[in-house]
C-alpha cells in the first residue's frame, strides 16, 4: 500500500497519547528533514495508560505491523516508514492512533 515517506518529524501516538520516538536516518532527507529509521519496534514516551490494579501499566513498546514499511523502496537494505503505519502498543494491546502527519506530502513510496 503506499503512501507518504515518514520522517521525524511524522506525528505518532500510541493509543493512550504517548509520543512515539522515531530514529533520524540521516541518508535520506525529505523535505529538509531526515527520514525515519525502519525500527521493528518503535519507543513510547510518557504514556498515560494507568499501572497496575487500575490496568496493565503505560505501553513501553509498539511493534509494528505489516502496512506500516515499504515493501519496494529500501534505504541500506531496511524497509522505510510510511503513513499507513501501524501498531498494537505493549503491554496494553491497544492499537496506537492512525498518523495524521507525515512530516511530508512529497514522496510517495510502496
Amino acid at each position: 500500500m503506499p503512501g507518504p515517506l515518514l520522517t521525524v518529524s511524522a506525528t505518532l501516538m500510541c493509543g493512550h497519547g504517548g509520543k512515539l520516538v522515531l530514529a533520524p536516518n540521516p541518508k535520506v532527507m525529505l523535505s529538509g528533514t531526515p527520514s525515519a529509521q525502519w525500527m521493528p519496534v518503535l519507543p513510547v514516551a510518557g504514556c498515560a495508560n494507568p499501572p497496575p490494579p487500575v490496568n496493565v501499566g503505560p505501553d513501553v513498546t509498539v511493534p509494528l505491523l505489516p502496512p506500516s514499511f515499504t515493501t519496494k523502496v529500501m534505504c541500506n537494505g531496511t524497509p522505510m516508514l510510511i503513513q499507513t503505519i501501524a501498531g498494537m502498543g505493549v503491554p496494553s494491546g491497544v492499537p496506537m492512533l492512525p498518523c495524521p502527519n507525515a512530516g511530508q506530502v512529497k514522496v510517495v513510496a510502496t
